[in-house]
């Protein structure tokens, strides 16, 4: 399956949402960026999994990270099969009283497959390049 300009453009588009909809404090946002049975690891308390999971992981994290921003840049993605294989740097940090804070800096590695003509995440796992900031 050869991804055709308008894939490429919703799958970013997806990427962004996740973005947004975590640092916005959108929980069910957060969760509608995944298939229902998605899967999430970013290294903090263990694996996430499933929309009711992924609703909770994302209000708690807006509530525990005030001013939580999330970047991503060098979006690449590959088909396999029926699914995109996506990968991507990312960024998470917050403002604090002393400026910008890094939280962590690393590498999503992700399954994306098509649920009723849109692109989801089935599984996104995040490598640090580093620990986690205090």
């Amino acid at each position: 399956m050869a991804l055709s300009t308008d894939d490429r453009l919703a799958l970013q588009d997806l990427y962004a949402e996740y973005n947004y909809a975590i640092d916005e404090g959108r929980a069910a946002d957060f969760a509608a960026c995944f298939t229902a049975d998605g899967f999430l690891d970013v290294g903090l308390g263990g694996p996430t999994e499933g929309t009711e999971a992924l609703v909770a992981f994302a209000a708690g994290t807006h509530q525990a990270v005030p001013g939580l921003r999330h970047s991503v840049t060098n979006l690449r993605f590959t088909t396999d099969g029926d699914e995109v294989v996506g990968q991507a740097y990312l960024l998470a940090y917050r403002r604090g009283a002393a400026g910008f804070e890094v939280l962590m800096s690393g590498r999503y590695d992700d399954r994306l497959r098509r649920v009723d003509g849109a692109w989801r995440f089935a599984r996104r796992v995040a490598t640090p390049d580093a620990p986690p900031a205090d």
